[in-house]
């Protein structure tokens, strides 16, 4: 719901102008809703967010609940953080502390989705003994793979990285992890889940966590049903992605230099 306070609006229609699904249409002196839009809103708030005195407020966040836009990172902080991203696959024993754990999770929620479906869940491992559950149920999916033979007919490639299980070659001995778990029938759901962990990824850097966006995570949790229990997958949702994190072992004192994107 859409609430207008006529005693701060100026008039000036941008919010009519940036509301892409045109519930906002203009009034003689301010903006109105025909009854008849109001359903087809999808609570973007990008109404409230462009008013520049305030006077909007949607299903009850006010501008008074929300600070104001800040200076956003310099084109170098950005690049620089780019260029330094590195994928971890060797980390720390140390487990993440609660309090850094709940901000990076709290940011997940302005991450952008198709249509603004914003039914995207995240299952987050929050401790070391948790993976290592997960870590010894993939070792017997592993073991079983092996001794069936299924894993060279499907999976060739792998078998010579299998010569010691204890490898942890799936979770790389991360102490956490996040999988994105997005319903099957959103409207972007092959992008929604992407879009999220790469946010997360770059906001962890700031508090010198590394990731790794692990597909064979996804395959995983795909194969196992106690994994998915665990995970407690609701019906209707599949797992979209999944990214270990933690504190990295190991430094890079310098970044890469790729070739340079192909620009047709």
């Amino acid at each position: 719901m859409i609430f207008i306070d006529q005693t701060k609006c100026t008039g000036c229609f941008q919010c009519v102008g940036d509301c892409i699904v045109k519930v906002l249409q203009k009034g003689k002196k301010y903006p109105v809703i025909p009854v008849e839009n109001e359903k087809f809103c999808i609570h973007c708030q990008h109404c409230l967010a462009v008013c520049p005195t305030g006077a909007i407020s949607v299903d009850g966040v006010t501008p008074e609940m929300i600070s104001p836009a800040g200076q956003g990172a310099t084109p170098e902080a950005m690049l620089s953080t780019l260029r330094n991203r590195r994928s971890i696959r060797q980390f720390k024993p140390q487990e993440v502390d609660a309090a850094t754990l709940e901000k990076l999770t709290d940011a997940l929620r302005y991450s952008p989705t198709g249509c603004n479906d914003h039914r995207l869940k995240f299952a987050v491992v929050k401790s070391r003994a948790e993976m290592d559950v997960f870590r010894a149920i993939n070792r017997k999916q592993l073991q079983f793979l092996l001794k069936s033979g299924l894993l060279k007919l499907f999976y060739p490639r792998i078998c010579r990285y299998l010569d010691d299980l204890e490898r942890d070659l799936v979770f790389r001995g991360a102490p956490h992890m996040i999988v994105a778990l997005t319903p099957k029938n959103a409207p972007c759901s092959a992008v929604d889940p992407v879009i999220a962990l790469e946010q997360f990824e770059l906001y962890a850097q700031t508090f010198g966590i590394g990731c790794c966006w692990c597909g064979f995570a996804v395959y995983a949790i795909n194969c196992s049903r106690a994994m998915k229990k665990r995970l407690a997958i609701p019906r209707g949702y599949r797992v979209g992605y999944v990214l270990l994190f933690g504190y990295p072992a190991v430094s890079y004192p310098r970044c890469t230099l790729p070739e340079k994107a192909e620009i047709l």
